[in-house]
């Protein structure tokens, strides 16, 4: 069986690409629950659960990050499209 270069090549890109949103997802996901859990977000102490999520929750994360951060809109909506 004959290997060329390119397919090689496409294939090394494709993991790294592959490796690389993952842990731009895994980054993404800790971000949002170091968030979700700062007390200040919280009347008591929480813990994250999926299920407490909600829109108004992500709507209101996306409004914090876009305030406090000099992340750029489309980096933010790839973290709450993430999400």
């Amino acid at each position: 069986m004959k290997v060329s270069f390119t397919s090689i090549s496409k294939h090394i890109l494709f993991d790294y690409g592959f490796m690389h949103r993952l842990s731009e997802i895994k980054s993404d996901l800790k971000q949002f629950v170091d968030w979700f859990e700062a007390p200040e977000h919280q009347e008591e102490e929480t813990i994250f659960c999926i299920e407490d999520v909600s829109t108004p929750t992500l709507t209101w994360y996306r409004e914090v990050v876009q305030r406090i951060t000099e992340l750029k809109t489309a980096t933010i909506n790839r973290q709450v499209k993430t999400l």
